[in-house]
């Protein structure tokens, strides 16, 4: 894995970095997706959105508190995330370089050193900088059936 992504907190100072503490406020989260399944479960106020600008005007026009947004769709939006939110496992993924099979394994091994040059000397995080994207990961652990079913449970023991 080179990078860790997942679903970003993008909120103003007063609202609480945390999933539970969201609870009766409205919430931005993707269609569709693991954060508006988690949103389901945790019984937010959610308000469904089908790409990351479209969640950060509701944000900005005050129609949520705060938006769930998958943190590389962040690119160029001008929208920071909360550095003080805990991305949940459940959240969560690692990205890797992904080829065919069949590819000759010299081309999968070059690719894989140059990728590993190129983060060791720091040209990713630059990239990542450059273009407003989270930094994060590799997560040692990542979303899963096991960590969204915990994330679910959770909700249901605080049944607040």
């Amino acid at each position: 894995a080179y990078y860790g992504g997942g679903f970003e907190l993008v909120a103003p100072a007063a609202v609480p970095p945390d999933l539970f503490a969201l609870r009766g406020r409205p919430v931005s989260v993707l269609s569709v997706s693991v954060a508006h399944m988690a949103a389901v479960h945790l019984g937010m106020d959610w308000y469904a959105s089908v790409t990351a600008p479209a969640q950060l005007e509701a944000l900005d026009r005050g129609r949520v508190d705060a938006a769930l947004v998958f943190g590389p769709s962040l690119a160029g939006l001008a929208h920071d995330p909360r550095e003080d939110f805990e991305l949940p496992v459940a959240l969560r993924w690692n990205f890797h370089v992904g080829t065919r099979r069949g590819v000759d394994p010299a081309l999968t091994e070059g690719v894989d050193r140059a990728l590993g040059e190129l983060l060791e000397e720091g040209h990713v995080e630059e990239l990542l900088r450059r273009y407003d994207i989270p930094l994060r990961g590799p997560y040692a652990t990542t979303s899963n059936n096991a960590a969204v079913e915990a994330l679910r449970e959770e909700a249901g023991a605080r049944g607040e």
